[in-house]
């Protein structure tokens, strides 16, 4: 395909040579060429698009827990399955996130891979995964989270100030 300046260029040198009132027209052809130029330039996506591969296979991935619902500082694993044709040839690692944050990543083992970790904070944490792909299987992430509760007690101040004068207190929450 042809770059747009480079179509505008060829339009402007032909402007140049035409005489009188084809001058006129040459620009309204000009634009006319400079607008569809810009259209096809501008037709990609800017959504992803998935590119099948000769050999490689779709993949779908799950994650699952050892427990819904762990106290504080307790051990919890997340394992996260690959699924498809090739997936149980599936090389490299699956990599886990709490909501859009990074906890941690594992190699895959037979279709899957667990992460183990006892350092969630108290409350409820959406648990995904995801895959790059390798040279049979295609990427995928999880299409939607796992929620983990973290039960606990924790503690915030809460602070109240009219001019000089302020008032604090520590209040207690227990996630059950």
């Amino acid at each position: 395909m042809i770059a747009a300046g480079a179509v505008v260029s060829l339009a402007s040198m032909l402007m140049i040579w035409l005489p009188g009132r084809r001058k006129r027209m040459s620009w309204a052809v000009l634009l006319l060429i400079a607008g569809i130029s810009a259209l096809s330039i501008g037709c990609g996506s800017s959504a992803a698009t998935k590119t099948t591969v000769a050999g490689h296979a779709a993949s779908t991935l799950a994650v699952a827990s050892s427990a819904t619902k762990i106290a504080n500082g307790g051990t919890v694993t997340f394992s996260a399955t690959l699924a498809g044709t090739n997936a149980a040839s599936a090389t490299g690692s699956i990599v886990f996130y709490d909501g859009a944050t990074l906890i941690g990543h594992a190699d895959i083992a037979s279709g899957g891979a667990q992460l183990t970790l006892n350092s969630l904070s108290i409350g409820v944490h959406t648990i995904t995964a995801s895959y790059a792909g390798d040279t049979l299987n295609d990427a995928s992430k999880t299409a939607s989270g796992f929620e983990q509760a973290v039960t606990g007690e924790t503690f915030f101040t809460v602070i109240a100030a009219s001019g000089s004068v302020s008032q604090s207190s520590v209040v207690s929450l227990t996630l059950q």
